[in-house]
């Protein structure tokens, strides 16, 4: 759709009472996004689609009851947390194994 923001860079909504991540701010709605702050809202998820977003450089997600997501992984880097999310999208997994598995081969063949 032509919902979004396409040049938004920077959302601080902490402490909003937020219980759903908004889509608009996925990198489809807002592709210039490099700073989100939704500490200490109610997200009990965060879509894998995040991982996606390139520019984002700093994602502050901590006060949130998320348990599919490690504490240490929310308090660690963003580019490591962006990678945990990409590993959750489906097809990205099969794409990162059959890479692998090339590689591999590539290795045997020398």
């Amino acid at each position: 759709g032509n919902r979004g923001f396409p040049r938004l860079s920077t959302v601080i909504a902490r402490d909003n009472g937020l219980a759903e991540f908004p889509a608009a701010l996925l990198y489809e709605g807002s592709p210039m996004l490099n700073t989100l702050d939704l500490s200490n809202n109610n997200l009990s998820a965060i879509p894998s689609e995040l991982g996606l977003c390139a520019p984002l450089k700093r994602l502050v997600i901590i006060g949130n009851p998320l348990r599919s997501i490690r504490p240490e992984l929310l308090r660690g880097s963003v580019e490591a947390l962006k990678k945990f999310l990409r590993s959750r999208c489906e097809g990205v997994e099969q794409q990162e194994a059959s890479q692998a598995a090339e590689d591999n081969l590539g290795v045997e063949l020398r």
